[in-house]
């Protein structure tokens, strides 16, 4: 397993647009939008990998048949993920990647189901009715950056 130097983030692109999946932070970390680290198994033709942000945070890409890459992803998990950070929330882009989260990492993690929506602005009614208890604010970039979550 590798750890690809930030000016080399691109060589993932084709990786990552390969499935309708990927997540938008795995493209902004790509992209040096915000910070990641991006681990991958061949540094000249990667065809598997992970990336994570700083909040803990990761998605595995590619191909999840690389029985080595995997093995190494399982020791980096184990060596400098389990027990130490508080967050460790992996997106897997296909049912391959889940079977084998499903058989390796079961007894360490809990299996969640995430959606992906998209915007129809077309479809969209602005008018809110909000109950007293909630309050609308608005959202920006300058609050997006100041969140340690994102």
């Amino acid at each position: 397993m590798y750890c690809l130097e930030p000016k080399d983030y691109g060589k993932i692109h084709n990786v990552l647009e390969e499935s309708f999946k990927t997540p938008t932070f795995a493209f902004a970390i790509a992209n040096h939008i915000i910070q990641g680290w991006i681990y991958i198994n061949d540094i000249v033709n990667p065809s598997s990998g992970f990336l994570r942000t700083h909040s803990g945070i990761y998605l595995v890409f590619g191909k999840a048949n690389d029985s080595m890459f995997n093995k190494a992803f399982h020791s980096y998990f184990m060596e400098n993920i389990y027990g130490k950070e508080q967050r460790f929330t992996v997106f897997t882009p296909s049912t391959e990647w889940e079977s084998f989260f499903d058989g390796t990492f079961k007894p360490y993690v809990q299996k969640m189901r995430r959606s992906k929506y998209k915007f129809v602005s077309s479809t969209f009614d602005s008018k809110y009715n909000l109950p007293n208890s909630y309050h609308l604010k608005t959202f920006n970039p300058n609050i997006l950056r100041k969140s340690d979550n994102f």
